[in-house]
Parts: C-alpha cells; sequence; structure tokens
C-alpha cells in the first residue's frame, strides 16, 4: 500500500478514468444509435422507390424529353448509389477500429480482477453482461434456427433492442423474450398433440381446451429429453421459469420500469432457455 499510496499524485483517479470511457462510450452509442435509425429509414424509402424504377424500366416512348427525364433520374440514382458506397467503404476502418478497441474490454475486466485481487484478496470483480455478447452466441442461435428462423431472428433482435437503442431498451427486449418463450414452447408443443398427451388435462370452465404454460413445458421436456435426470431438472426448473415469465409481464404496464429488476429478468430467461436448449437430445 505504500508504494501505491506515494505514487497517488501522480496517476489519474479511477472515477475520472472512468467518467471519460463512459461518456465516450456514451457519445459514440448516441450517434451510431442515430446513424443506425437514419440508415435503417433510408431502407424501407428504396424499398419503396424500387418498384416505380423497375416499371419505368420497362416503360418504352418516342417522346425525346420523357426519355431524357428518365435517363437524368437514372444517372442521379446511380451517382447517389456511388457517393453511397464511398461513404461505406470509408467508414470500413473507423467500424474496424471500434470493434478492436471493444474487444478489449475482455483485458480490461482481467486487469481489473488481477490488481483488485493484489490489495483485496478473495473480491469478486462483476463482469457479466445482461446478455453475452454476440460472437459468444453463435451456438444458441444455430439451435433457435434448427427449430425456427425466426426464433432465432427474435433472438438477435432482443441484443439488437437492448444494446443498440437509447428509448427505453429494457421495454422493448422485455417484450421481445416474452414473445420468444412463448414461440419457444409453443413450436415445440403444438397444441392438439398436447392435448393428446398425458401432460394435458382437460379444464372446468368456459375455458375447457386451454393450455397452460406448464403443461407445455411439460410436454417438451418429456418429448424432446430421454434422460430422466435432465427431465426431472427441467421440470423442476418450471417454477422459477414462470415466475420469471411473470416478471416480463411487467413491460406491459404502464409505467416506467425498474431497469435492474428488468435486466435481472431478461438475464434469467435466457440463461433459463439456454438451459433447455443444452438439455435436448442431439
Amino acid at each position: 500500500m505504500a508504494d501505491k499510496d506515494n505514487s497517488s499524485n501522480e496517476l489519474e483517479s479511477p472515477d475520472d478514468i472512468f467518467d471519460d470511457i463512459d461518456s465516450t462510450l456514451d457519445e459514440l452509442h448516441e450517434d451510431l444509435a442515430e446513424s443506425a435509425t437514419l440508415i435503417g429509414q433510408e431502407r424501407e424509402r428504396f424499398s419503396g422507390l424500387r418498384p416505380t424504377w423497375q416499371r419505368l424500366s420497362q416503360e418504352s416512348t418516342n417522346d425525346l424529353e420523357v426519355a431524357n427525364i428518365y435517363l437524368s433520374g437514372l444517372r442521379s440514382l446511380s451517382a447517389f448509389r456511388d457517393e453511397l458506397g464511398e461513404v461505406a467503404q470509408e467508414s470500413q476502418p473507423a467500424i474496424g477500429r471500434i470493434r478492436a478497441v471493444i474487444s478489449s474490454t475482455d483485458s480490461a475486466a482481467t486487469i481489473t480482477s488481477s490488481s483488485s485481487m493484489a490489495f483485496i484478496p478473495g473480491i469478486l470483480v462483476p463482469d457479466d453482461l445482461t446478455l453475452p455478447r454476440f460472437d459468444r452466441s453463435s451456438g444458441t442461435i444455430q439451435a433457435l434456427n434448427n427449430i425456427d428462423p425466426s426464433l432465432a431472428n427474435t433472438y438477435k433482435a432482443i441484443r439488437e433492442v437492448l444494446y443498440g437503442t437509447r428509448s427505453d431498451p429494457e421495454r422493448g427486449a422485455l417484450y421481445l423474450i416474452r414473445q420468444m418463450y412463448d414461440h419457444f414452447f409453443g413450436k415445440l408443443a403444438p397444441d392438439e398433440k398436447v392435448r393428446q398427451s398425458s401432460c394435458w388435462v382437460k379444464k372446468d370452465g368456459d375455458k375447457p381446451y386451454l393450455i397452460t404454460r406448464r403443461e407445455r413445458a411439460d410436454y417438451v421436456a418429456h418429448t424432446h429429453v430421454s434422460n430422466p435426470t435432465k427431465i426431472k431438472r427441467l421440470i423442476a426448473s418450471t417454477d422459477h421459469m414462470l415466475d420469471v415469465y411473470h416478471l416480463l409481464n411487467k413491460a406491459h404496464a404502464r409505467k416506467s420500469l425498474d431497469a435492474d429488476q428488468a435486466r435481472e429478468a431478461l438475464r434469467e430467461m435466457h440463461i433459463l432457455i439456454e438451459e433447455w436448449l443444452l438439455s435436448f437430445d442431439q
């Protein structure tokens, strides 16, 4: 500690460093999120313009002025395409540098851990993200894609909404993961098959053919997993999974969300879905 104290006057405050990092990341996030929104907007615009030009390309005319209007318009589109291509090409080095810097956060976490343990043995350094980084999710994406490609797309959209947007990202991500949950079990446990199984019982009241989420989960466990121990574990986790599902319903409430609680629900549901995927027979 003495050496650290003696050199402290020459060192920056960790708070100052983290303030700068947070400010820079926030500025980058805001700029890139806005740029992504503008690019998505223009993709939609040009998708709408394309059919008109497809039709124009099939028309014929003997009017030279009309033909020139078409040709000058086509040249303008071509010039825009070339300029856009240049911008895209020029942006690649910057995007590459951003990715390289972001990938170095792993070393930042390691440095934090080793530095803290040197002074405070046994300290636990938190380094968990709400959702795993994209490059560590390829197995989950592939498993969901094998069930239904739209499931994999929803899974990817959850991350894009949570980390890529700035306006109430937790609410949007909660909606999506709730949708993925229902789609996941609905796809693996179709209504008619569940009703024909021993996992389902006819209900009293005005909805006799209702299928509960627990019944779907039981059906999936018994039809997609052969190992009895795994089946028992998955069924035992169902109560907790449904509790988390009900927490996801808070996304529907017309009030502000507790961001920390929402992210914990997202993390829990993601882990549970992965647990089910890893338990399925190959």
